[in-house]
């Protein structure tokens, strides 16, 4: 069986917009008839499950916890017949301090060979979780705002981190969130502190966000806002182009390189 594709979320500000971002991707690429899995490795806060109004004792942690001799991920995926499946955060807090890198490279490892399309969301940050599915990543959204000169400098830090550790720059695609945003800051200034172009925008809808997490519905599924449907449908399609390539780096190569 083909390895499907790791798509992981990533950003260095918080309120960026992955959780909704990484939903609706998951979303778009189910409506094109894709086989996708949405991994929540925010695993503190589990928003992924509490966005779409599922709860399930199914879980990255208790599949850690399976002692079974035929322990697997998919025994511990919250399926949905006309959606994408999820592998949930923890339910308690305290369950995520059990989870390691390790865990988190297994976990992708299986769910490549189940799935053409596993999204990943991840926590703000080079966290140990985080840099895993960095490790096993074959494109990284790194998800930016452009509100203040601070969030700027981070989002510098983070490709010249990225570099550091040995991502290559090929699977990093910027994009863009909010863009229409009232800021005194121009994108293309932006680009050009960033040395690179962003390779998507997702415009500012604050209501039709609100209503999605309201209703537990992906804007994508809902008939309205039609620009940031548009905008997040032409996300997921740009990421299944099959002229897409991606190499796969080891885990240790990226740990190594860090520290």
């Amino acid at each position: 069986m083909n390895a499907g594709k790791i798509i992981t979320l990533f950003s260095t500000a918080s309120g960026s917009g992955k959780t909704t971002a990484a939903i609706n991707i998951a979303a778009a690429l189910r409506k094109d008839l894709f086989n996708v899995c949405l991994v929540d490795l925010d695993v503190q806060f589990n928003d992924v499950c509490r966005y779409l109004h599922k709860s399930s004792d199914k879980t990255i942690y208790s599949y850690i916890e399976d002692s079974s001799e035929l322990a697997r991920v998919n025994n511990h995926i919250t399926r949905s017949q006309n959606c994408f499946d999820i592998l949930a955060a923890p339910q308690q807090l305290e369950e995520s301090y059990n989870i390691s890198a390790e865990n988190v490279e297994d976990i992708l490892g299986q769910l490549r060979y189940q799935y053409d399309y596993v999204i990943v969301d991840t926590t703000t940050g080079f966290g140990e979780l985080t840099l895993a599915a960095i490790a096993q990543t074959d494109i990284l959204l790194f998800m930016g705002i452009v509100d203040f000169i601070p969030t700027i400098k981070n989002m510098n830090i983070g490709l010249d981190t990225l570099k550091r550790i040995g991502f290559e720059a090929n699977k990093i695609r910027m994009v863009l969130n909010r863009e229409s945003a009232k800021t005194d800051i121009s994108i293309k200034d932006v680009e050009g502190l960033l040395g690179r172009k962003f390779f998507h925008t997702i415009p500012n809808d604050f209501e039709s966000c609100l209503n999605s997490i309201k209703s537990g519905v992906p804007i994508v599924e809902s008939g309205n806002a039609k620009n940031i449907v548009q905008s997040l449908n032409l996300l997921a399609k740009k990421i299944s182009n099959p002229e897409e390539q991606s190499d796969r780096q080891g885990l240790s190569k990226i740990f190594g390189k860090l520290w």
